[in-house]
């Protein structure tokens, strides 16, 4: 048995904790049964980085991992805000394998500029615990590059 002593401090801490983070009262410590059945995206970035000179060639293209890390499966789409931007596949489904998705820049029309050009890739999936998912994509876009020496 507790003796009276431990029990009076417990009680003080619990009123302690509660003043200081009063919306614990309010919330539930079990998770939703549905939440923990869903699909759930899995990125394995977050942010692409590209650097290419305005008389130059477009930047090599990068690769974009997505997979369901939850349950079901997982169907989502890939949109970009920027139509500098190229995704291809445009969509996918995983049961838990990775889906590879190539990011290509497309600078045609855009002129280099002292600041980034930035996109951001929405991964939606209607059914997903996490939807959406973004992904930022940056583009330094120079004149010319630097003289060798």
């Amino acid at each position: 048995m507790m003796n009276k002593r431990i029990l009076g401090l417990l009680s003080v801490l619990a009123v302690a904790f509660m003043s200081l983070f009063p919306n614990c009262k309010s919330q539930s410590t079990t998770p939703d049964v549905n939440d923990l059945t869903r699909p759930v995206i899995w990125l394995n970035l977050f942010e692409f980085s590209f650097k290419a000179y305005e008389k130059g060639p477009n930047p090599s293209s990068q690769i974009l991992k997505i997979k369901n890390s939850g349950q079901q499966t997982l169907d989502y789409t890939l949109a970009s805000d920027a139509d500098w931007v190229d995704i291809s596949p445009e969509s996918g489904s995983s049961s838990g394998q990775t889906i590879e998705h190539t990011i290509s820049i497309n600078k045609s029309g855009l002129t280099a500029q002292e600041e980034d050009y930035t996109a951001n890739v929405t991964v939606t999936s209607s059914q997903a615990y996490n939807n959406p998912q973004n992904v930022e994509v940056s583009l330094n876009l120079a004149t010319e590059p630097p003289p060798e020496i």
